[in-house]
């Protein structure tokens, strides 16, 4: 199983007590003991979700995505967004109808509450849920390794798809408004978790 340290610059670890961000210098990310403060700024944090960004969205008449087979245009079918709400994570599946996936944000009581939603009415675990200020990048992609999905790790089921199949990482791709370096590190990540399987 995927070994990179949970959440480790957070406070709590349940999922209805909001992140405080109460240290001054979290500790980074230790993937498979090797650290990676050097690759990826992951003290980053946006200043605020809410400037105008992560606004896009699909629908039956647009689709973001590129299928892997063309069959002409199949349409998205994401949840609306809820008032206020923001993508701050969209995620693109390298299937035959080009699903995709996306992580959302949105103020609620002087938090952020956050979601993970697909075009299935599927039901995902967040580590956490709610945070009083928008994620570092370490919190990120701390949560993106720990959601889960039928008690398993959902990234790293997404992730078999090419490790079962002895390929490069094509089926599931990542992009952010607000964090830049996030395609990259999903790159990186499915090498790591590619590499932990295969022990």
């Amino acid at each position: 199983m995927l070994s990179v340290a949970p959440a480790t610059a957070l406070e709590i670890r349940t999922q209805n007590t909001p992140l405080t961000h109460q240290q001054d210098q979290p500790p980074l990310p230790v993937c498979f003991g090797e650290k990676v403060e050097h690759m990826f700024d992951f003290k980053f944090q946006p200043d605020t979700y809410w400037d105008g960004r992560g606004l896009e969205q699909g629908d039956a008449g647009y689709q973001r995505s590129q299928p892997a087979v063309f069959e002409g245009l199949v349409g998205e079918y994401l949840p609306e967004k809820m008032e206020g709400e923001v993508e701050i994570v969209f995620v693109e599946k390298r299937s035959t109808t080009g699903d995709v996936m996306s992580l959302r944000a949105v103020p609620e009581k002087g938090e952020i509450r956050y979601r993970l939603v697909d075009e299935y009415e599927e039901v995902y675990e967040l580590p956490f849920e709610t945070s009083i200020k928008p994620l570092t990048f370490s919190e990120l992609t701390s949560m993106l390794n720990e959601i889960k999905h039928d008690d398993a790790k959902w990234l790293e089921l997404e992730y078999r798809v090419d490790i079962d199949s002895g390929d490069d990482l094509e089926w599931i791709s990542m992009k952010s408004d607000y964090y830049p370096e996030l395609s990259d590190w999903n790159e990186w990540n499915f090498e790591q978790v590619r590499k932990e399987l295969e022990k």
